[in-house]
């Protein structure tokens, strides 16, 4: 799935699609929900496709042998999270 790497937006209170002003919000957090975790959770979901895009881009880039079996794991992990990401069970 290919996803516009600027598609979302956080304002404080939830999730927006940036590209269409009068688009329903894609997520509202709760208002009993602390001002903190509200924006670390609205970032990080409005940074998700540009993290998924260099999270592919880095795996890609990575050698395929001569890694240490720590690195190995963790190039292991990394394609779970994108295959997760993108729809895989």
């Amino acid at each position: 799935m290919t996803m516009n790497k600027e598609r979302f937006s956080y304002d404080g209170m939830g999730i927006n699609d940036k590209n269409d002003e009068y688009a329903a919000r894609v997520a509202t957090f709760p208002s009993g929900m602390l001002q903190p975790d509200k924006d670390a959770l609205g970032n990080l979901f409005a940074a998700s496709p540009e993290l998924l895009d260099a999270l592919k881009n880095l795996v890609k880039s990575l050698p395929i042998v001569g890694l240490s079996l720590a690195v190995e794991k963790d190039i292991q992990s990394a394609i779970i999270a994108i295959r997760k990401a993108e729809g895989a069970k």
